[in-house]
């Protein structure tokens, strides 16, 4: 029953939360949080982490939170059967819409009301983004005054140098580090 729950609650977020990765950290938070899986710091050192590897955040996401939650009632085990039913939970709504979604698009893309459609969604998906940062900041991800420098100093090179979030993430990383040795 407890795997089935996971299951469910990443079905429902798979099914319900719209966006890219990013727009749905808080909710993804929120529910992870509120069901006892893992801590505020435990979501965002995930979220850090996962930052850090190549794909999708959200998928990312979605396995280290099925991982945890069923690591608590399974150990290892339990965790991998965890990752395995939060990720099929999450993708199977979205992955069977976009199917039925690609047969129909082609015909239907030039459409006035698609593209009005489209046209109304961009700025929620913005505000998205933009609640999920804000959620990171309240709960201190920028807590000194060198987070503060590592965000401030990331956010310029991605918009005025346009340099890869891949070698943002090292240079924080390493940056970060410093914590550890100074």
């Amino acid at each position: 029953m407890y795997y089935l729950e996971i299951f469910l609650v990443f079905f429902k977020m798979g099914a319900f939360l719209f966006g890219a990765g990013h727009e749905l950290a808080s909710a993804m938070q929120e529910e992870s949080v509120n069901k006892g899986w893992l801590t505020e710091k435990e979501y965002q050192d995930g979220w850090s982490a996962g930052g850090g590897l190549p794909g999708p955040i959200s998928i990312k996401m979605v396995v280290y939170v099925g991982y945890k939650a069923g690591h608590q009632k399974g150990g290892r085990t339990g965790g991998v059967i965890g990752a395995i039913l939060s990720t099929v939970g999450y993708i199977l709504p979205c992955a069977s819409l976009m199917l039925v979604f690609s047969l129909f698009l082609s015909q239907f893309k030039d459409a006035r009301i698609v593209q009005n459609i489209l046209k109304g969604i961009k700025p929620a998906m913005l505000a998205l983004i933009v609640a999920a940062a804000y959620s990171f900041f309240k709960t201190g991800s920028i807590s000194d005054v060198r987070t503060s420098i590592i965000a401030i100093a990331s956010f310029g090179l991605i918009i005025l140098f346009k340099i890869s979030p891949v070698f943002i993430i090292i240079g924080a990383a390493i940056i970060g580090l410093s914590y550890f040795l100074f």
